[in-house]
């Protein structure tokens, strides 16, 4: 590992080789530790020191290879959520999680809060699958809240229209007494049927297979009673958001996420997807954030 950043006033970052070999970066200040990998600029671990559970579920079977998705954490989704009608070469959920990104040099703010950036800009690999050129940068606020912020930029001659997920995996202490608190009265589509439905009921619980995206940009709390937590995510300029629990069939398909694992997760993600997707205009640029509080009880 190599030492960032000198233990100073409670902030230490250090930068190396983390599982499978891919780089990644370790942050440990005096409220908070959280662990970010380059490919993808992928975060799989935030934790205040407040928390005795982690915030974020990584799967035991993930694969850390280079080209290859990590399962859990927080991944970004862009330009396309799922896959891409008619694009056989289009991967899931996009080509920017399993490119490396490059990483900006942490700027700790004071002996509570460290800022992490990294950028990425689109290459041949991208243009293979997508033909737009873009440049994508995405900033971590690590301290007892962590923020988030992605920015879009069109780097091209012509606009281009994209969606874009935070697809985060948050760890469960109990699946079948959690809920999801502020999605009433929101329209969501509902992948499995294909169905567009009124969210009716005051939570979101997970009983069965769900994968829905609601319209929704207004903040939103996962309560889990299993882990005595409610996590509170807020977010701006982000016109949707996403509950995804794979349920036992898939979790038994998946060759990265172990048969009981469900049980442990939900995917709560925020972004812009389906009749939430932006455009860009050539030369501009398009911001969104999320912030993620956890309050124990």
């Amino acid at each position: 590992m190599k030492l960032l950043y000198p233990r100073k006033g409670g902030i230490m970052i250090e930068y190396g080789l983390g599982n499978g070999g891919l780089k990644h970066l370790l942050i440990n200040s005096k409220s908070a530790t959280a662990e970010i990998y380059c490919q993808g600029a992928h975060l799989i671990r935030w934790q205040p020191k407040s928390c005795p559970h982690p915030v974020f579920w990584i799967s035991k079977k993930s694969l850390f290879e280079p080209g290859k998705p990590i399962r859990g954490g927080s991944p970004i989704c862009f330009p396309k959520v799922g896959l891409a009608q008619g694009n056989a070469k289009y991967p899931m959920h996009g080509p920017v999680r399993f490119e490396e990104w490059n990483s900006v040099p942490p700027a700790p703010q004071n002996d509570d809060t460290v800022q992490v950036g990294f950028k990425l800009a689109s290459n041949q690999r991208t243009l293979a699958v997508w033909s737009h050129k873009f440049e994508l940068e995405t900033c971590f606020v690590i301290n007892p809240e962590l923020k988030r912020v992605v920015t879009i930029r069109n780097t091209g001659d012509a606009p281009f229209s994209c969606e874009i997920l935070l697809h985060d995996y948050f760890a469960i202490g109990n699946l079948r007494r959690a809920r999801i608190f502020g999605l009433k009265d929101s329209l969501y589509f509902n992948k499995p049927t294909g169905e567009i439905f009124s969210e009716g009921n005051e939570w979101v619980s997970i009983a069965g297979e769900t994968d829905r995206v609601y319209s929704s940009d207004g903040p939103v709390i996962l309560d889990d009673p299993g882990f005595r937590r409610r996590i509170n995510i807020e977010k701006t300029n982000s016109k949707s958001t996403a509950v995804w629990n794979p349920w036992v069939e898939k979790s038994k398909a998946m060759p990265d996420f172990g048969d009981d694992e469900y049980l442990e997760m939900i995917c709560v993600e925020s972004g812009n997807a389906l009749n939430g997707a932006i455009t860009v205009e050539p030369g501009k640029e398009f911001t969104m954030s999320v912030v993620v509080r956890v309050e124990m009880y």
